[in-house]
């Protein structure tokens, strides 16, 4: 009998892990499935979007941005590539400027790659209204209509400034004409990427954002930021946002690959990967030990002003700038943030020293 019931209960046991294996391989089936979706082209989709037109209804229909891992590489190396050749004849490091191809899918715009134009230099200079640009254009679309079911869907350019605290991710006066106007004339599905080279290789990362305009006749909530904060400081908002941050929005950027790129790209980090991400560490970085002092200073400079409206009362308060009535809290809370995360990055130092370097010592 116990050897029966012990026979019973190995086959249990095998069955359920079994059905556990089996789960788990058809979990990553349907993952994979669902990853090589985004490369196939629903025609029929696309013609019930463009028959219904959310857009015309929602000014923030589009949301989200999903960007193939082809066309974030080309765009990175071709934003360095300016910078490159601006850095061999000593001078500022030129914008360069592209076309994404792409299409819709619900609230997301699906970018498959993209295309460089022969455009290159300062910002003012950086728009495709030159007759030779928009001729390369036009053979460039017409080409792509025999290969390709994608059509032009958004156009992609640098800021390659100097690296700082915020990214220089954001549309200027000149790229929301820009935008504006191709949203108006080619497709109102039209979408900007802009890309910050700089930074991408100071953070080892793609450091890219996406944006769309508003029409000339909507207006945001007042203070409201691209990507949906409330930031009262004017200062603050043009630093991180440009001048006309309330002409346009920000969407959200995700990166994908087929299954077979994800799978061969898994293989050759395995070995490598983990010792980039035991060995960085983000406070520790030269941009943000350099930055430190200046973030240091800005808050105590808020402190200053809100400890200085906290002493006047009301009647004989001056006049001050709006939103300094909070601006002791949003001090002390931009402190507690500096705090928790010079702690955090001092926190995981002592581990990878206790852990890989206190070993085996008593």
């Amino acid at each position: 009998h116990e050897k029966i019931s012990n026979m019973d209960q190995s086959k249990k046991k095998g069955k359920e892990e079994a059905e556990e294996k089996g789960t788990k391989v058809e979990g990553v089936s349907r993952n994979k499935s669902k990853r090589d979706e985004l490369f196939k082209f629903d025609e029929e989709h696309i013609n019930v979007l463009e028959a219904e037109k959310p857009w015309d209804k929602n000014v923030k229909h589009f949301t989200h941005t999903k960007v193939s891992a082809l066309a974030a590489m080309k765009m990175l190396k071709h934003s360095l590539s300016g910078v490159k050749k601006a850095a061999e004849k000593g001078g500022k490091p030129h914008e360069v400027m592209g076309l994404l191809l792409g299409k819709p899918e619900g609230s997301t715009i699906i970018i498959m790659d993209c295309f460089p134009l022969p455009v290159e230099g300062s910002e003012a200079k950086v728009v495709a209204d030159d007759e030779e640009v928009q001729s390369f254009m036009i053979e460039l679309s017409e080409s792509l209509e025999l290969t390709r079911k994608e059509r032009f869907i958004g156009w992609y350019h640098s800021h390659p400034f100097d690296v700082s605290t915020d990214s220089h991710c954001f549309l200027s006066s000149t790229d929301v004409s820009t935008q504006l106007m191709w949203q108006r004339v080619l497709d109102p599905k039209w979408v900007a990427i802009v890309v910050d080279p700089l930074r991408s290789l100071a953070k080892q990362e793609p450091q890219f954002g996406c944006y769309r305009c508003y029409p000339p006749n909507h207006s945001p909530p007042q203070h409201e930021c691209p990507d949906g904060s409330i930031e009262v400081d004017q200062k603050l908002r043009h630093v991180r946002w440009g001048a006309t941050f309330n002409r346009y929005y920000s969407m959200e950027i995700s990166y994908f690959m087929s299954s077979l790129g994800s799978q061969m790209l898994d293989i050759m980090a395995r070995n490598h990967l983990w010792i980039r991400v035991l060995g960085s560490a983000s406070f520790m970085e030269l941009e943000n030990r350099q930055r430190f002092a200046e973030r240091v200073k800005a808050n105590s400079s808020k402190l200053e002003v809100g400890e200085y409206a906290s002493r006047y009362p009301s009647a004989r308060k001056p006049q001050l700038p709006s939103g300094t009535s909070d601006a002791l809290g949003v001090a002390s809370q931009a402190f507690c943030e500096l705090s928790i995360e010079q702690c955090q990055g001092h926190a995981a130092q002592i581990a990878k020293d206790l852990l890989f370097n206190c070993v085996g010592k008593k």
